[in-house]
């Protein structure tokens, strides 16, 4: 018997660290709903990033962080930290600016030029809490598809230069179209606010361009907000 409980005792298992209770030091903890006596087991750490950013992002309205903020976050902010400024408005290229005090270093713009564009332009700089995208040798990001990544960053961290604060998602009106200026037939959406166009994001078509555009069909109808030459020789 007490071979037998020796025995036990050594292959008994260690409870892991998910199944010990939260400890405070670690950080806040999140409640259970139904329980608010019952923490639940994992700690909640506060980031210093992203800033507040909610009421001037070109994000906002379209934002999957705010969402979740809204439908799962605290009412108020328990984080008390300073948080770090980083430079904002960056031009990555023509197109395409960078706000790094945004960025929660998903990755996913540096795995869309390394998995679908195939450049592999953008890659990580430095490590820990100061990693962020860029170009190798901070050249402009010259891709041919470098307008996709403003619509897979998740917080507006990438954000279109000729979109910029020009209008909010819920002041457009969307309207299903095929770009004209690519000769795929690439499948887009048109976004007008009133008589103007402002902007094109891709449509999902996999049997065409699957849910990506070019930069050449994204920001090259400009021209339809040109008057009709009939108005031109007028004016003239």
């Amino acid at each position: 018997m007490q071979t037998t409980g020796r025995l036990r005792s050594q292959n008994a298992k260690t409870p892991s660290r998910l199944h010990s209770p939260g400890r405070r030091q670690h950080g806040y903890l999140y409640r259970h709903r139904t329980n608010p006596q019952r923490p639940k087991r994992c700690p909640r750490i506060p980031p210093h990033q992203p800033p507040l950013d909610c009421p001037i992002c070109d994000r906002g309205g379209e934002c999957p962080l705010q969402n979740n903020t809204l439908a799962y976050g605290p009412s108020t902010s328990r984080f008390i930290e300073v948080k770090r400024h980083l430079p904002k408005a960056y031009p990555l290229s023509q197109y395409v600016t960078l706000d790094l005090e945004r960025c929660i270093q998903c990755g996913r713009c540096v795995r869309f030029t390394e998995e679908i564009s195939g450049d592999a332009q953008l890659a990580f700089r430095f490590r820990g809490a100061e990693m962020q995208p860029s170009t190798f040798q901070l050249t402009d990001f010259e891709s041919k598809f470098s307008g996709n990544v403003i619509e897979i960053c998740p917080v507006g961290a990438l954000t279109s230069a000729r979109y910029r604060f020009r209008a909010r998602p819920w002041d457009l009106e969307t309207k299903p179209g095929l770009c004209t200026v690519t000769p795929c037939g690439t499948n887009i959406w048109f976004d007008y606010r009133g008589s103007k166009f402002i902007r094109i994001n891709g449509r999902t078509n996999e049997a065409v361009n699957e849910e990506w555009t070019a930069d050449r069909c994204k920001f090259g109808h400009d021209f339809y907000n040109d008057p009709p030459a009939s108005l031109r020789q007028t004016s003239e």
